[in-house]
């Protein structure tokens, strides 16, 4: 049998969508899966063990019509048995018709985890699979060794901040407070030593300028390619973030996770395999899935769900847990 998965994007997505692959390969190890996904999340999953192939996409084409017919032609000849287009939108559409294979299931759309919806797509195309306990993502070795030496001289513990910021608009109640960040950064340090790394996109580099007031802190926003970013991930002792496509990837190895909640709802979105991780705030209009906040007055940024969370109530986390106990820092 040979699977084609369409994810183009987000990050969050196709890391979670690649459960599928996982899921099928269990059962038939002799299967052929190939995923299609955005050219720059490409070298992100490419090194699964679950994936055979990863067929990049041009973004920058994906409202170029001839693209998308050429595309599918080339799909066609795949000769795919099934196809899982897991987004409803007309370039998806085009592409799967175009590449005419035996079956289409679509994404399944039962209101569960993200992780738990695309593998109940595989089950609707294929019947009963098991279910795997974690996602898993392969890092190259090279990278990871680049990373190795990048942070080698910096003391532990390795707190990994990803605080966002490019999309304050477009994320309204996933974004935490600079002055937030700051304060828990420099606690973090103070109570525990260490260093605080700070990620994010080379379009987020300047803003993230401001947590240059964390002490013992050193700012990659903008120096990492996504699998790099993810090396490094896989090296932290707590990684932090709110509801992100970095979250996510961090969600696939064996750091711990701080995940911090305000719009969205982790039973939908939290960091998968990660139990009680997740950081709630406090306030009645929390999980409203909304993008664009009611409460906000003129010129605010950060939500009153997303304010409602403290630098305290992530450190008392940190302790009631015995996260950072000596047993389990790496080293």
């Amino acid at each position: 049998m040979k699977y084609l998965i369409i994810r183009l994007g987000a990050i969050g997505d196709v890391v979670h969508s690649t459960i599928i692959a996982q899921a099928i390969k269990n059962k038939d190890n002799n299967c052929e899966i190939h995923f299609l996904t955005a050219d720059f999340i490409k070298p992100l999953i490419e090194l699964s063990p679950f994936i055979d192939k990863v067929i990049p996409f041009d973004m920058k084409k994906s409202n170029n019509f001839f693209y998308l017919f050429k595309t599918g032609f080339k799909l066609l000849f795949e000769r795919y048995d099934i196809i899982f287009p897991l987004s409803n939108t007309v370039r998806n559409f085009i592409m799967t018709y175009f590449a005419f294979p035996k079956k289409i299931v679509k994404r399944n759309r039962n209101r569960v985890h993200a992780v738990d919806a695309f593998y109940n797509t595989a089950v609707d195309g294929l019947g009963e699979l098991e279910k795997p306990k974690k996602i898993i993502l392969n890092i190259n070795p090279e990278l990871k060794e680049k990373i190795n030496g990048l942070t080698k001289d910096f003391p532990r513990p390795y707190f990994v901040f990803s605080p966002g910021g490019a999309n304050d608009n477009a994320r309204q109640g996933r974004i935490w407070a600079d002055e937030s960040w700051i304060e828990l950064g420099n606690q973090l340090v103070s109570k525990y030593g260490g260093t605080v790394f700070i990620v994010g996109s080379k379009g987020e580099r300047e803003h993230h300028k401001v947590f240059e007031k964390i002490n013992n802190s050193k700012i990659f926003s903008g120096e990492l390619s996504l699998e790099e970013s993810a090396a490094l991930y896989s090296l932290s002792d707590i990684f932090f973030s709110g509801d992100s496509g970095p979250l996510h990837i961090a969600g696939c190895f064996d750091c711990n996770i701080i995940a911090l909640y305000g719009s969205t709802n982790p039973i939908s979105v939290s960091p998968y395999g990660h139990d009680n991780s997740c950081i709630i705030p406090k306030t009645d209009c929390k999980f409203c899935e909304k993008r664009v906040c009611s409460e906000l007055k003129e010129g605010e940024k950060i939500t009153p769900c997303m304010r409602s969370i403290t630098p305290e109530m992530i450190l008392g986390f940190i302790e009631a847990r015995n996260i950072l106990n000596s047993e389990a820092q790496r080293v």
